[in-house]
């Protein structure tokens, strides 16, 4: 899941309980809906996970939830043209089992079945990807509530009404839905900044290029002053005193911190190299 989807589902489970939304009976949902295939899902790992001597618990950021009530009963919040929900519950997992993945596969299939497709979070109109039939966020997390087990929190957005409604498209947006044209732009301007930094990156090869090969003869002079910068942050300063064809003999006398001449760093002592020129350049 991408990271920003994870710092939703979080803000949402941490509001949960805490924001007066309006709400919906969840009889209203269809059979078919997101919301009531993730409460199934939850009812069931749950059951099957026991954490604190505690059977069949859902973790809630406000309160200890039973099982049941997240069933028919318990009223669905509402926004203005959607609903959305969140659950979070500890997560049982075995060598041999993913409950993550389980609830990303029920997700995916009713997708399916709903003639869409899921392109991460989203399920989009297989003929129409611009259209989101319902919004999934699942992901795995410990949240800190008790410490004692990973969780699987999870967000759903549904429409109530169109799939265009402004208020549904928003709360989509803020979900990180983005419109085909708009990922194919993205795309473009992305593929644009790259060219733009390759393009870049080439010029200043060819420009280094032209410096050592103008460089290059004055530094095969004896008692020519050359300079190397180092990534540990520090300029190192010699003086030529002999050459071959491949490299430079150099009496290296100074080191002081780059930008900061009188810095020096500890225990430099002058010495005699042999290197390569393409690594030094002229003071």
């Amino acid at each position: 899941m991408k990271k920003h989807h994870w710092a939703l589902v979080v803000a949402a489970v941490m509001a949960t309980g805490c924001a007066q939304t309006p709400k919906r009976s969840a009889d209203t949902l269809p059979k078919d809906s997101a919301i009531l295939l993730i409460r199934e899902v939850a009812v069931k790992q749950t059951s099957e996970t026991r954490t604190g001597g505690v059977v069949g618990v859902i973790l809630r950021p406000v309160l200890l939830v039973p099982v049941q009530s997240l069933r028919a009963s318990v009223r669905i919040d509402e926004g203005d043209g959607f609903v959305f929900d969140t659950q979070g519950w500890c997560e049982n997992r075995t060598p041999n089992r993913n409950p993550l993945q389980e609830v990303l596969s029920e997700v995916k299939s009713l997708c399916e079945r709903r003639e869409g497709r899921q392109q991460d979070s989203f399920c989009k109109r297989a003929d129409n990807p611009d259209e989101v039939i319902f919004t999934a966020i699942v992901a795995r997390k410990d949240v800190g509530f008790s410490g004692e087990c990973d969780r699987i929190l999870t967000r759903v957005i549904e429409p109530t009404a169109s799939r265009q409604h402004p208020g549904y498209v928003a709360a989509l947006r803020q979900a990180g839905f983005k419109t085909v044209s708009e990922e194919q732009a993205e795309l473009a301007a992305e593929r644009k900044r790259q060219q733009v930094q390759r393009r870049q990156l080439e010029n200043r090869q060819a420009e280094e290029r032209s410096r050592f090969a103008a460089e290059l003869p004055f530094m095969r002079k004896r008692g020519t002053t050359v300079c190397r910068i180092d990534a540990d942050g520090f300029t190192y300063r010699g003086f030529v005193e002999d050459s071959t064809d491949e490299k430079i003999m150099i009496r290296v006398a100074d080191a002081f911190r780059t930008g900061a001449p009188n810095f020096k760093p500890g225990g430099f002592q002058p010495q005699i190299i042999w290197d390569l020129p393409s690594r030094w350049r002229l003071c």
